[in-house]
């Protein structure tokens, strides 16, 4: 029983720690992102300046990830002049991907593909 409450004091400092590693403050700077949309165009973060936003990492194999896109949609229809979602795809192929964004009518905002999967 020593050893299970040993076991249960590092698992919450290790979750303090990577939760007090994600605290970051308005107004403070984060990492930029730089890629092209769905559509081609170029997108930089610093295109963003004076906008809240959210960076959401999804995919459509992700059940969570599209049970939520209703929610994102309704927050940005409520704060269209301030806020922007930046839709980050994993695991899905490109071509994929871009044809499924072009027939949804949900996820109205930008979209950028993370480089590391296939390109088909």
């Amino acid at each position: 029983s020593t050893k299970k409450t040993e076991l249960n004091k590092d698992f919450y400092h290790n979750l303090q720690n990577r939760t007090n590693a994600n605290n970051f403050n308005v107004g403070n700077k984060i990492f930029e992102i730089v890629d092209n949309t769905v559509n081609g165009e170029s997108f930089s973060t610093k295109d963003l300046l004076g906008k809240y936003y959210i960076i959401d990492f999804w995919g459509f194999w992700c059940v969570p990830c599209m049970n939520g896109m209703p929610k994102l949609k309704e927050l940005k229809d409520k704060y269209p002049d301030k806020l922007e979602i930046v839709g980050i795809n994993q695991g899905d192929k490109e071509s994929q991907w871009k044809m499924l964004l072009e027939s949804d009518k949900v996820m109205t905002w930008i979209h950028i593909k993370n480089g590391i999967n296939e390109k088909n």
